[in-house]
């Protein structure tokens, strides 16, 4: 899983980044956090925790 700040210029605004992550991992999952800049778990702490606690309940290690 992949998350960036939809709103962090250098990242969220000049690149593609699932198409970027898509070239090095497989079975990806990617997450613009919108309202967001360069610290998506300080910003958005309730919007990234869901997603780590939605995308870890399917881990089976």
């Amino acid at each position: 899983m992949s998350l960036w700040g939809a709103d962090f210029h250098t990242v969220g605004k000049l690149f593609d980044m699932p198409k970027i992550w898509a070239e090095m991992a497989d079975n990806l999952e990617t997450h613009a956090i919108p309202q967001c800049g360069h610290l998506p778990q300080e910003e958005q702490p309730d919007i990234v925790n869901g997603l780590l606690l939605n995308f870890l309940a399917l881990w089976n290690g």
